[in-house]
């Protein structure tokens, strides 16, 4: 998925935390089908001027048309039990409402269709589920997106210590974190193994909604999270040096083949110069040893590969790779 389609993505499958809460309220009071069919109802009759009021009463406790009041009174158990979980009932209910055409039009989200449908398929759960939305929302995570095919294994995310970039998300909070050390890298590498989630600032991606609060940070923070992840990338020291070793000595003996037939190749063309023949034998037993380099070379990379699942050929042929990228593109 390229950036465009993953900001659409997100924009089109992220819900607020609150909402989520109020609908396992409504779900665990097996009232959201009449609440839908009661909306629905209410708002049929509703002219677009008059959605900004409908929403600033339920929201404000402003005194309501007798329509609304009726509207209220109607759904006066949940509706009160929605506001005494800190939710704006006004605010929740606008995202059923479409007011850009004359009358107010009920709609309903795609999201909140896959939220329910989510929800009643664990309801069996529904005591998990509140429980983590609370500890969510306790922790100023304001959205959540719910994908369950993703278990956040399939990227690799980035961390710029010590700056801000504007290319990366300033942290990834993932389960299961581990660095993925190279070759003079600008920003920290990490992955995970698996996870629950995925949270970045101010949302939290899932892959279900029943895992224990417990897995979740205790704090939410840039500050908390470059502790943690300097602490992983400090365990993969070791690496970093195996992999500079390898790459350095990959570079420097490429570098040396080269410069040695490049010196070869123009010797030979060369006419009236002294010690002609000699010069020659000279580069030819340099390139011998070169060749003596090589295999050394090949040697180290056995070493520091076996049984390594950091430090592997494939790694070492792709951080040499890299780096002749970033020599081409700076020189």
């Amino acid at each position: 998925m390229d950036k465009k389609s993953e900001i659409q993505y997100h924009l089109k499958d992220k819900i607020s935390t609150n909402n989520v809460i109020a609908l396992l309220y409504i779900n665990e009071q097996n009232e959201y089908d009449n609440f839908i069919t009661n909306l629905e109802e209410h708002v049929s009759s509703l002219r677009n001027y008059e959605f900004q009021k409908l929403i600033n009463s339920l929201d404000n406790d402003e005194k309501m048309n007798r329509k609304t009041q009726k509207f209220y009174d109607k759904n006066k158990k949940l509706f009160d039990g929605i506001k005494s979980l800190d939710i704006k009932l006004g605010t929740f209910i606008s995202n059923y409402l479409d007011s850009t055409q004359s009358n107010i039009v009920f709609e309903e989200p795609e999201v909140y269709k896959k939220i329910n449908l989510y929800i009643n398929s664990h309801k069996i759960e529904i005591d998990k589920m509140i429980n983590l939305l609370w500890k969510i929302k306790e922790l100023d995570i304001k959205y959540i997106i719910l994908d369950e095919q993703n278990d956040f294994t399939n990227k690799e995310y980035r961390y710029m210590h010590g700056g801000k970039s504007q290319y990366y998300t300033a942290y990834n909070y993932l389960e299961n974190m581990y660095v993925e050390p190279g070759y003079k890298k600008s920003c920290i590498y990490y992955k995970t193994t698996g996870s629950n989630y995925k949270i970045s600032p101010f949302e939290i991606e899932v892959n279900n909604l029943v895992f224990s609060p417990s897995i979740l940070p205790s704090e939410i923070s840039e500050d908390n999270f470059e502790e943690k992840i300097l602490k992983l990338n400090e365990e993969q020291q070791e690496n970093y040096k195996k992999i500079q070793n390898s790459v350095e000595l990959e570079v420097s003996i490429h570098d040396l083949r080269i410069e040695c037939e490049k010196s070869l190749n123009i010797i030979q063309n060369l006419d009236n110069v002294d010690s002609k023949f000699d010069l020659i034998e000279v580069l030819k037993e340099i390139r011998e040893n070169i060749g003596i380099l090589e295999t050394i070379n090949n040697e180290y990379k056995e070493e520091v590969t076996y049984d390594n699942s950091v430090v592997t050929k494939t790694k070492l042929k792709n951080e040499v790779y890299d780096y002749y990228k970033w020599r081409d593109y700076n020189n």
